[in-house]
């Protein structure tokens, strides 16, 4: 069953010549979920049947050394907050919406 994952990743330096490359790598590893988006820097939310744990084994070798990470699972029935309506109408159909 697929499930929604959030993907928290700050860099250990930002605005360092290569942290563009790694942010690309992430987002070609994230194209391995049935959907992903960005919603802000450093902040993804995946659309996967896969657990934290394949996740994290995947975005490790790619953020060694370069910063530090977190990724677990959202429960959508007990989502509150305010994020921009995109955001929104991808969570409640995230096979409809490609997002880009």
């Amino acid at each position: 069953m697929r499930h929604f994952l959030i993907v928290v990743v700050k860099l250990h330096r930002p605005r360092k010549l290569g942290a563009a490359a790694t942010v690309a790598r992430l987002e070609r590893g994230f194209d391995k979920a049935r959907n992903w988006l960005r919603f802000r820097n450093g902040c993804w939310i995946l659309w996967t049947k896969k657990s934290p744990k394949v996740w994290y084994a995947r975005i490790k070798p790619i953020l060694q050394g370069k910063g530090e990470f977190l990724v677990c699972p959202i429960d959508s029935e007990h989502l509150v907050g305010w994020l921009p309506l995109w955001v929104k109408e991808w969570l409640d159909d995230p096979e409809s919406i490609d997002v880009e």
